[in-house]
């Protein structure tokens, strides 16, 4: 059984089910569960797993078809299970390849891709402000290759531990990669200027 997304996670926090409101995109219905809570909330692994994929575009768009998901994450549990989390932040604490430990922190609850409230959809120049629009993080869990519920596989009640060394790493290593970024982004700048 998998722990649940985030600390604070309660069936009270969904706010769309498995397989509910087909839309357009979705001729089979919702892949996933989308839970709500704030902006920046750590995402946990739901067990011990291998960080087998993280999506970072390098664009965000309106365009449905486009990055219509977001930033994301997939994890490949010690069960078989596989599980998604998406519309994350863009920076993640993890590398595809790394081991992780149940209720480690891989993800940050954000709301990139294609998101909507009320059936509008937010666009990309009022996401980054508070309210922070359209947060939310939509879980997918593929087992025997086919997707199913991911409450038919969470125990709400397991309990996760989490360590505080463990936010001082990824706050270590999201430091890291931010600055990365910008060293990347002052490095083009400045070779764009330069030819």
């Amino acid at each position: 059984m998998l722990s649940k997304p985030f600390a604070a996670a309660t069936l009270y926090k969904i706010s769309q089910r498995f397989g509910v409101n087909p839309q357009w995109y979705q001729p089979d219905g919702h892949p996933g569960v989308d839970w709500t809570d704030d902006y920046g909330t750590p995402l946990l692994a739901g067990e011990d797993s291998l960080v087998v994929g993280i999506t970072t575009p390098g664009v965000i768009t309106d365009d449905p078809e486009y990055m219509r998901r977001g930033f994301g994450i997939s994890l490949r549990g010690d069960s078989g299970l596989e599980c998604l989390y998406w519309h994350c932040l863009p920076i993640f604490p993890v590398n595809v390849g790394d081991n992780v430990r149940r209720g480690q922190i891989v993800a940050y609850m954000g709301n990139s891709g294609f998101v909507t409230v009320a059936g509008g959809i937010i666009p990309v120049e009022y996401r980054s402000l508070p309210p922070y629009r359209g947060t939310h993080v939509h879980q997918e869990v593929v087992k025997d290759g086919k997707r199913v519920d991911p409450l038919n596989e969470i125990d709400m009640l397991l309990p996760i531990e989490q360590r505080p060394q463990d936010f001082l790493i990824k706050a270590q290593v999201m430091i890291l990669k931010i600055a990365h970024l910008l060293k990347e982004y002052i490095y083009k700048k400045y070779e764009s200027h330069n030819y």
